[in-house]
């Protein structure tokens, strides 16, 4: 996770904001002396690139993306297939290059010095503290004792009523959670008392099923998390096997969690 000011941003999509401008920039300095045309050309293979990989993956969750046509637009999201834009880019510039004779060698220098930015920043971004399912006892609505289940894989959700993502994302996963039977999916509180999540729940006509209490923010202390909400995908060992910062999609909690069912112990 990179936090930069108010924003978060997961690794992933950090490194490859910077790939993507070190290519851009790299080609605009080594073709500027024959024009902007490579860099536009560069520019449009970039874009359609971020489009094509966005697209995969909605193809790729197509069935839920049917149920809610419009979650398509949300992009801030997450959920692109980052090999079909690559995939993507480098045929309309390898297109492009048959009639931009003599730009190649920059073209290759750009995509090679975007592809060591991006392993860099990846290499370069920290791990989330830690990488276990905490073995400390939390505590359900009720103040009654509440813990993990052995042997199962485990979704844990950070969140709090103050948070516009997590207000909006809430419906959605309290949804999945309630026909989900191979994953435990638990609703950890960061920080509030019983009587403003109850109040929370019953306007918003939600379930208690799955709420529990964290009111230290002992959890996202412990992982290190900047921010509101947090999705944490842990496999069936107790191994964390992905973190989500921000605001998550269907396609991309229901695609994490059948990863993390197939992840054997």
């Amino acid at each position: 996770m990179i936090a930069l000011g108010p924003f978060v941003l997961s690794a992933e999509r950090f490194s490859a904001w910077i790939g993507i401008f070190v290519f851009l920039m790299t080609v605009a300095l080594l073709t500027r002396r024959h024009g902007p045309l490579a860099d536009r050309r560069a520019t449009r293979a970039v874009v359609l690139g971020v489009v094509a990989a966005r697209l995969a993956f909605v193809l790729a969750n197509l069935p839920v993306f049917l149920s809610d046509p419009l979650s398509v637009l949300y992009i801030w999201q997450g959920g692109y297939l980052s090999l079909a834009g690559v995939a993507v880019a480098a045929l309309l510039l390898a297109l492009d290059l048959r009639r931009l004779p003599g730009q190649a060698a920059p073209m290759l220098v750009a995509a090679l010095l975007a592809g060591a930015a991006w392993n860099t920043a990846r290499l370069l971004s920290p791990d989330p503290a830690a990488s276990q399912l905490p073995a400390g006892a939390f505590a359900a609505l009720d103040g009654s004792p509440a813990g993990f289940v052995p042997g199962q894989p485990v979704v844990v959700n950070l969140w709090a009523s103050w948070c516009p993502p997590c207000r909006r994302e809430m419906p959605m996963m309290t949804e999945v959670a309630a026909s989900e039977t191979g994953v435990q999916m638990v609703f950890l509180n960061q920080g509030e008392g019983e009587a403003v999540i109850r109040r929370f729940l019953t306007r918003d006509g939600l379930p208690d099923r799955g709420m529990w209490l964290d009111p230290g923010q002992a959890m996202q202390a412990e992982f290190g998390i900047p921010g509101l909400p947090a999705t944490l995908f842990f496999d069936a060992a107790g191994q964390l096997h992905h973190l989500h910062v921000g605001e998550i999609s269907r396609a991309a909690l229901l695609s994490r969690m059948g990863q993390i069912q197939d992840k054997a112990p």
